[in-house]
């Protein structure tokens, strides 16, 4: 009960909090028109690196050989630049995540702790993911799937709570009041999931649908606006989860 205490005057304090929601989502505009700036730069400077292969006679599909052989010829001189340009935006993206997470979350004072507590939780997400994403292909059983799925859940909860509770000098309260504070982070962890999981789903439901030109664009824009909804969603819960550390520290800690 204590822990629902806590997390009820977390959604009341957050709905006093609009503007931090309102701030949240600037930051992720800004990433997104400048990551999608950066990916336009780089297709347009792999199309017209690779224009002259396209030049001559026409292949279409009428001529499927040549089409075949053109493209293998452009898989076979550009595929080095495809993973280039991908592995740098994908760095540059999310380096400027971070950077402006910790920019507007964290602001001058603890822009370094918002910082170095994003790069830590990904530096164990990211090999963690790739370890269990490997174990499941070497064995390709559903029971290494179910307990590789276990171990993420787990390894990603835990590096959730400890970063939320670094960047709000809260480390104290898993001493005092540990099973409140994995309660009312486990509530707004499963809500943040279940929605990750539910946009995810969805989008990946509609895509199989698709078979027309049309129908992806539509399907595209489907999956464009749950990812909004998403942003939005999820801006709104971390307003909700420091509001509720910010409740738990003054009652539990008398600070």
């Amino acid at each position: 009960m204590r822990a629902g205490s806590f997390l009820t005057q977390g959604f009341t304090l957050a709905h006093q909090r609009a503007g931090l929601i309102a701030l949240d989502l600037l930051w992720k505009l800004i990433w997104l028109t400048v990551t999608s700036v950066l990916a336009a730069a780089a297709g347009f400077w792999l199309l017209a690196d690779a224009a002259a292969l396209f030049q001559g006679p026409e292949l279409a599909a009428s001529n499927p050989i040549m089409l075949a052989m053109a493209f293998d010829q452009f898989w076979r001189r550009f595929s080095w630049k495809l993973l280039l340009a991908f592995g740098g935006i994908s760095a540059a993206g999310g380096l400027l995540w971070m950077i402006l997470e910790a920019l507007f979350r964290g602001g001058r004072r603890d822009f370094w702790t918002f910082f170095a507590s994003s790069v830590v939780r990904w530096m164990i997400l990211a090999p963690s993911a790739f370890l269990l994403v490997f174990a499941v292909y070497w064995d390709q059983s559903r029971g290494t799937l179910a307990v590789a799925a276990v171990v993420m859940c787990a390894i990603w909860f835990a590096t959730f709570t400890a970063e939320t509770l670094i960047r709000k000098n809260a480390l104290a309260l898993l001493g005092v009041d540990l099973f409140s504070v994995t309660a009312a982070l486990g509530v707004l962890w499963i809500l943040e999931a279940a929605a990750i999981g539910a946009v995810a789903a969805v989008s990946a439901a509609v895509f199989q649908q698709v078979s027309l030109p049309v129908e992806f664009l539509a399907a595209a824009g489907f999956a464009a606006a749950g990812l909004v909804l998403l942003a939005m969603f999820r801006s709104y819960l971390f307003v909700v989860r420091f509001s509720t550390i910010d409740i738990m520290r003054s009652h539990v800690l008398d600070v």
